[in-house]
């Protein structure tokens, strides 16, 4: 989501989006492409690790495309329509290594962006609020800053368009008092890393992280993957792009939805109730992440913007909408998840999602949720949307809108009709299947029922009749083969 709102900011007109295959054609091209052939500066922006699945994008693209540009720059979404050509121009990448960092190591001698990002909490769990963006020598001369605030000004006047910023360039970048007593505290998120897990085999800190959270998301997928219904349908619909047989590609991360027995989608609220009163921390929506969202769950354009018009907005739980659904739910492992914490995940799902949904409504205690989640166990119970009434045999329905009269017999006026030839026998859609577009509207407080047919003229019948016409009709009724079958 920061990324796309970057595109608000920046000068240049044309922007485009990439999805994984357009990236990596530049993996495949042995090209002889030059980067800076052409006017202008170009930014790629891309994450090292996909917040979404925990998939790892190939690093080496940094300096490929530094070199080569990009030979694919994927679809348009702003700017006069341009031809689809490599992009040529000289090229700067910045990296969002918000989620890599959190458990991976990023070798910026091997690997050099421009610029990268990073969030610290995402590494200790603490402070919030905290993060960094580390700008290369080359980076720092494509950056042009018009804004000024306090501290990065040597001169300023009020009554005067005159200032002088500062020299130096965090000098310049720093605007307002920082968060020095947060700042602080890092140092001792770093040597508590350390010294939890020291480096060891020629393997340092992050690595050993990195490798540990991919073996619990491994173990985690394998054990999900066996689960199925009764009748052997899977129970999990799993997000990733290429399994968890290797770290170098695939994080601590198992994003999924769970499935009914018909395969419909389970809504990830009522996941999020469950783990909220087994005492689990999951995540659960789009994790401000769109795009992924979007590819992952094979959404349109027209589905996300119908999402949005039926009321569905970033963070909330609306969380299927027409049967799709609108996120998914995230289980993310850090340095501190032990295996039996992956196996309690495991336990839950088993018991409530391999069993009744009046078994898993019994688990869903409302004391134990969150304010939010307050309101989804009262969704989750089976309401009645609506009831309709058949008055006259093989015709089409009525629907109630508002209170109806019970009878010994049912509702009101149900069944209570029936279509007749000359002979007394019922006539039924099994012969006449046009009957079925014969439309009856109901008047209570008019006491008649009209039945209208396209490109005719409506016919209304009284609905209380006298006691002679009731008798006669009965016997009718009395003498049809409808009487002997229903």
């Amino acid at each position: 989501t920061s990324v796309l709102g970057m595109r608000e900011i920046v000068k240049t007109p044309n922007k485009f989006v990439l999805t994984k295959p357009d990236l990596l054609e530049n993996l495949k091209s042995e090209n002889e492409y030059l980067a800076g052939s052409k006017p202008g500066n170009s930014l790629l922006v891309f994450s090292a690790q996909c917040n979404f699945s925990g998939y790892k994008m190939p690093l080496q693209l940094i300096e490929i495309v530094q070199k080569q540009g990009l030979v694919n720059r994927g679809t348009q979404v702003s700017g006069q329509t341009l031809t689809r050509e490599p992009d040529l121009c000289n090229f700067y990448i910045l990296l969002d290594t918000a989620s890599f960092v959190g458990s991976s190591y990023l070798d910026v001698s091997k690997f050099k962006p421009d610029y990268f990002c990073v969030s610290f909490y995402k590494m200790f769990g603490h402070p919030t609020g905290v993060g960094a963006l580390i700008v290369s020598k080359r980076g720092q001369s494509a950056l042009l800053k018009k804004y000024y605030g306090g501290g990065t000004v040597n001169i300023a006047m009020t009554r005067e368009d005159f200032h002088e910023k500062r020299v130096g360039f965090s000098s310049h970048f720093e605007d307002g008092t920082l968060a020095f007593l947060a700042i602080a505290n890092l140092l001792e998120g770093f040597n508590t890393l350390e010294r939890l897990i020291p480096a060891k085999e020629e393997k340092n800190t992050m690595e050993r992280v990195s490798k540990y959270v991919h073996q619990l998301a491994a173990y985690g997928y394998d054990k999900l993957a066996t689960l199925k219904h009764i009748n052997g349908q899977p129970l999990l619909k799993f997000y990733n792009h290429t399994g968890y047989k290797d770290s170098k590609y695939q994080g601590g991360v198992i994003t999924f939805n769970i499935l009914h027995q018909d395969g419909s989608f389970v809504g990830f609220a009522e996941v999020a109730c469950l783990a909220a009163v087994f005492n689990i921390q999951l995540r659960t929506g789009c994790f401000c992440n769109p795009g992924a969202c979007q590819w992952f769950l094979q959404l349109s354009n027209h589905d996300i913007r119908k999402q949005y018009e039926s009321g569905h907005i970033c963070s909330d739980y609306n969380d299927l909408i027409d049967g799709l659904p609108t996120g998914a739910v995230r289980v993310s492992f850090g340095y501190m998840t032990r295996k039996r914490d992956v196996d309690k995940m495991i336990t839950m799902i088993e018991e409530c999602y391999l069993a009744s949904p009046e078994e898993r409504l019994q688990h869903i205690d409302i004391e134990k949720l969150p304010k939010g989640l307050k309101h989804i166990p009262q969704k989750l119970k089976p309401q009645l949307k609506e009831i309709c009434i058949y008055p006259v045999k093989s015709c089409a329905a009525f629907k109630i809108t508002d209170s109806w009269p019970l009878t010994t017999t049912g509702f009101l006026y149900d069944r209570g009709w029936m279509v007749v030839n000359t002979a007394g026998m019922a006539i039924t859609q099994k012969h006449q299947t046009r009957l079925c577009l014969i439309t009856p509207i109901i008047n209570r407080h008019k006491g008649t029922m009209e039945l209208t047919f396209t490109d005719m003229k409506s016919v209304f019948i009284d609905l209380e009749m006298s006691s002679e016409k009731r008798d006669v009709i009965n016997t009718s009724l009395c003498q049809s083969k409808v009487c002997e079958t229903s």
